[in-house]
């Protein structure tokens, strides 16, 4: 199985959209659905932004998935997004792809990574735990649903 990292751009649009609305990812991710209007103007702010870098998860050249990461002025980035589609869910390849963007980081010099992710999503806590990343804190926040979630925040040390 052969997975890939590579640059969001406009063309992915259709994509994200429909990444992002799928039932199971909304509902994990406690998100609003979206439309492509919406994927066309994020996009479009990524690739302005130096702080962010925004990839498609390939899995022989077919996308499966989103990962973004942020804050990469600062001194620990943090994931902002990690997400496949729900066919491609546990079949091995999100700890594959977090692993390509994980050395990615630490090629650049970064320290380590961390990101928020809700306690009751076990499949992707599991997924992380697998990747190195330790639970550091808990605590409750409101989504973009408007729900409130407990959620905790991992971290990895390179």
């Amino acid at each position: 199985m052969k997975i890939t990292l590579r640059t969001v751009h406009c063309d992915d649009a259709p994509f994200l959209t429909r990444l992002m609305n799928e039932k199971v990812n909304r509902t994990a991710l406690n998100e609003c659905p979206t439309r492509l209007e919406d994927w066309q103007e994020a996009i479009t702010a990524w690739s302005k932004d130096p702080d962010e870098e925004d990839y498609i998860v390939l899995l022989e050249e077919e996308p499966v998935g989103w990962a973004g990461v942020n804050e990469l002025s600062g001194e620990i980035p943090y994931l902002k997004m990690f997400v496949l589609l729900p066919e491609q869910q546990h079949h091995g390849i999100g700890p594959q792809a977090l692993g390509k963007l994980l050395a990615n980081l630490r090629a650049e010099g970064f320290p380590g990574i961390r990101l928020f992710t809700n306690l009751q999503n076990k499949a992707a806590r599991r997924c992380y735990e697998k990747c190195g990343f330790v639970q550091t804190d808990t605590f409750v926040d409101q989504m973009s649903d408007g729900s409130l979630q407990e959620r905790c925040r991992m971290e990895m040390m390179f």
